[in-house]
C-alpha cells in the first residue's frame, strides 16, 4: 500500500462535513487530492503528514466550499484566513496567499507548522502540543478546548499510517 493510499484511507475515516455528505464523488476526489498533496509535501514523514491532516481537519473540517475559498461572512476568520489550514496573510506568505492550488496551500501550511515547531522546540512540552499551540498563536504550553480535539485527530490519522 502506498503512502498516499494510507493517507486516503486515514482521511476517509474522519467524519464528513455536513454539507459535503450529499456530494460523495466530489468529496472522494477532494480527499484523493489532499492525500496526494500531503504525501508530496510531507515527503513520507508520517508524523508530519498526520499533523497536516489534523490541523486542516480541525480548522475547516475539510469543507469543499471552504477549500474553494467560498467562505460565509462568519467563516475563515471573517475572510482573513485561506485554505483548509485557515492561514492568515503575512509578509512571509504574501506571494502565495490566496492561491487556489492545493500544493501551494499545503506547502504554506507545512512552512507555518515548521515555524511553529521551531518556536516551541526548546519549551519542554511535547513537540505536537507546542507545534499546534504555536500554529494557533498560543503559548507553547497553553491548554485550550481545541487542543485536545486536534491531538485526537492527529492520533487517529497517525495510527493508520
Amino acid at each position: 500500500m502506498t503512502f498516499e493510499t494510507m493517507l486516503l484511507a486515514a482521511l476517509s475515516t474522519l467524519p464528513v462535513y455536513g454539507e459535503d455528505v450529499n456530494v460523495p464523488q466530489e468529496k472522494q476526489e477532494q480527499l484523493q487530492m489532499i492525500s496526494e498533496s500531503v504525501a508530496r509535501v510531507s515527503k513520507g514523514n508520517r508524523d508530519w503528514a498526520a499533523l497536516l491532516v489534523a490541523v486542516a481537519y480541525s480548522e475547516s473540517r475539510l469543507s469543499l466550499r471552504i477549500m474553494r475559498g467560498d467562505c460565509h461572512a462568519h467563516e475563515c476568520d471573517h475572510g482573513l484566513a485561506w485554505s483548509p489550514w485557515q492561514i492568515h496573510k503575512n509578509k512571509l506568505n504574501e506571494d502565495a496567499w490566496g492561491s487556489t492550488e492545493l500544493d501551494v496551500q499545503t506547502r504554506e501550511a507545512s512552512t507555518m507548522l515548521k515555524r511553529a515547531f521551531y518556536s516551541c522546540k526548546r519549551s519542554n512540552v511535547p513537540w505536537l502540543v507546542g507545534t499546534i499551540n504555536a500554529f494557533a498563536g498560543r503559548r507553547c504550553d497553553a491548554e485550550w478546548p481545541g487542543l485536545d480535539a486536534r491531538i485526537a485527530v492527529f492520533n487517529r490519522v497517525r495510527a493508520r499510517l
